[in-house]
């Protein structure tokens, strides 16, 4: 199929070959899938094209077709790369408007824009309202919020993280794990970080080579 040439073209360094094949495609009479568009709005918005992403997004209402949540996950992730998350929140904003509900990918992408602007409040909210549309957060999200605490230097909210990541099944990664152990160790919290990091060796994960050594060799009551 033209959609599935054309999304192989755009893992290549260069996307102009993809967009070369679609401007074939169009001269041939054929009419581009919304999943030929999305292909080439998600290469253009990772190649040096990012500003033909909107063209694209315009094209695709002129000729009559609906962007799909798809599409509109990654109009968001294109705004997020260009940190305009004002513009990213516009876009989930119409997708309510639309009825066009966002999943945990839409979220996501929204919940890593903020925590990597170091804006935990926002992005707080933002897996507040996950909850309250029903859409449950996966490993993704979950060790996205556990980084952005870390790095704000919430050791409190990365451990109710990971802690409400664990009773829902899922596993946290080894950065998760490292990253709280070591904020829990800055703020003097021994026993607690100790334990974590007993957790973290039984359920099979290799802690970094520091942990134990820092668990242990800074606090007071270990002589």
């Amino acid at each position: 199929p033209p959609s599935r040439t054309i999304g192989q073209e755009t893992l290549l360094p260069g996307i102009d070959l993809a967009l070369n094949l679609f401007a074939q495609l169009k001269s041939s009479g054929l009419s581009p899938s919304v999943i030929t568009y999305n292909i080439l709005i998600s290469g253009c918005s990772r190649s040096e094209n990012s500003l033909q992403v909107l063209d694209f997004v315009r094209e695709m209402e002129e000729r009559g077709l609906s962007p799909s949540k798809v599409t509109y996950t990654i109009l968001i992730n294109f705004f997020v790369k260009w940190n305009n998350m004002e513009k990213a929140l516009e876009v989930l904003s119409y997708m309510k408007r639309t009825n066009l509900a966002a999943d945990v990918c839409t979220y996501g992408v929204l919940i890593n824009g903020w925590c990597n602007q170091g804006n935990m409040k926002e992005a707080s909210k933002l897996f507040k309202t996950m909850g309250e549309m029903k859409v449950e957060p996966n490993d993704v999200v979950y060790n996205t919020m556990i980084y952005g605490y870390c790095r704000e230097g919430s050791s409190y909210e990365a451990l109710k993280m990971l802690r409400e990541m664990v009773e829902k099944g899922l596993m946290p990664n080894v950065a998760s794990y490292n990253m709280t152990i070591q904020i829990l160790c800055g703020d003097g919290k021994w026993e607690v970080a100790r334990n974590l990091l007993a957790s973290m060796i039984k359920s099979g994960l290799e802690p970094s080579s520091n942990l134990p050594i820092l668990c242990t060799k800074q606090d007071p009551s270990i002589s």
